[in-house]
């Protein structure tokens, strides 16, 4: 097993409880799997997460959108897709340590102008969707 560290955002979180009473947390992880460079951007990926017990909680706790550097290892799981099997790559979370307090999310910068842009596609389509001014007026 080879330990790993991952620092990045969880994007989705889906909670349940094992067996054994404990909580388990399985979800979705995205981190820069490549830097910029001069002649490329960074590379953004989102890979599947599960944890148990106090990372379970620590992850809960941080909630969607929380940043932070998940120490664990990826378990590849083999499934069958016709002729060929395709691994699956899950990371193993051991340990969580959120830094969302410390930093700002990098993501969320991204997903906002996203969102602006979609907003004003939308407004260009369809005037009646247009941004309007906040003001009111009373008589």
């Amino acid at each position: 097993m080879i330990q790993t560290f991952l620092s990045g955002t969880i994007s989705t979180i889906e909670e349940g409880v094992s067996e054994d009473g404990q909580l388990v947390c399985k979800g979705q992880f995205k981190f820069v799997s490549s830097e910029a460079r001069e002649n490329r951007e960074e590379v953004r990926d989102e890979l599947a997460f599960r944890c148990k017990g106090a990372p379970a909680m620590a992850i809960k706790e941080s909630g969607v959108g929380a940043t932070g550097v998940a120490q664990g290892y990826i378990d590849l799981q083999l499934v069958q897709m016709g002729d060929y099997k395709e691994k699956i790559p899950t990371l193993v979370v051991r340990v969580w340590d959120s830094t969302s307090i410390i930093q700002p999310n990098p993501f969320d910068e991204a997903d906002a102008q996203l969102a602006q842009i979609q907003a004003e596609e939308a407004a260009a389509e369809n005037p009646e969707n247009a941004a309007r001014p906040n003001k009111t007026f009373a008589f």
